[in-house]
């Protein structure tokens, strides 16, 4: 089996935050855990949701900021927070990470998107995992991704990733019967027909955007590149070493 290098892990708003708190810090913690597990011999990078989430949190909103000014706002205060998270739980492992925010301009423009591929380029050669995250605190209107997942397709295809996890609060993509009730987790795919489209819908939560619909986009464009990619739940122990193991585990979708 052909070991997958370079891997883009993206991880879920919903599985970050909770209602208790900030952050659910047992899952992340796990995940964490198990991403320095596998990092020998590979590039790793990992797409973190949260900042907005982190900051409602912080500063007590009860629904997802719609307008822009406040969204920034939120996210300019809970990104400082994610990422001091983060440190905390990479120095665990002695692991050292870099913070990488991104909107849609640096990936439109080719000079900014051969500076980012740089940029890795150098980190991965200092065994840096970096955590990216959209740059919401200054992003308008038309450089911002529709959601992480999106941002991570991008990223994936741009660093010509082997392997695209999306973690998230699902164990994956199921089947659901004419009443909207799952009845199936699908186990592998290989091409997404229409039919499938339809077992999913976007759901937009409180402290989140997009939903299973918006993985399948993502998907789509990962396959376009010719990436393999898995939606799997990070609320499950040693996840991350189950796939890269090659454990029958999340809906896995294979590129033509």
């Amino acid at each position: 089996m052909k070991k997958e290098k370079r891997i883009v892990i993206k991880v879920g708003t919903s599985i970050i935050t909770s209602s208790s708190g900030p952050f659910e810090t047992l899952y992340l913690s796990e995940i964490v855990g198990d991403l320095c597990k596998v990092k020998e011999g590979r590039e790793i990078i990992l797409v973190s949701s949260g900042a907005i989430g982190a900051g409602m949190k912080v500063l007590g909103m009860a629904d997802y900021p719609n307008i822009l000014s406040v969204k920034q706002a939120t996210a300019a205060v809970g990104q400082s927070r994610l990422m001091h998270i983060y440190e905390e739980l990479f120095a665990r492992y002695n692991q050292p990470i870099a913070q990488v925010l991104l909107t849609h301009r640096e990936l439109r423009n080719r000079k900014e998107r051969l500076n980012i591929l740089n940029t890795f380029s150098t980190l991965f050669s200092f065994s840096v995992i970096p955590i990216v995250n959209e740059n919401d605190a200054v992003a308008t209107e038309e450089l911002i991704f529709s959601d992480n997942d999106a941002l991570a397709s991008h990223l994936a295809s741009l660093l010509a990733a082997d392997l695209l996890i999306l973690l998230t609060d699902e164990n994956g993509l199921y089947k659901i019967d004419q009443d909207g009730n799952r009845y199936e987790l699908i186990r592998e795919v290989c091409e997404i027909t229409k039919e499938m489209d339809g077992w999913v819908r976007d759901i937009e939560g409180k402290i989140s955007r997009g939903g299973m619909k918006a993985k399948l986009s993502a998907v789509k464009l990962a396959l376009d590149s010719g990436i393999k990619t898995v939606i799997a739940s990070g609320k499950k122990k040693g996840i991350i070493s189950e796939i890269i193991g090659g454990e029958r585990v999340g809906t896995v979708f294979l590129p033509k």
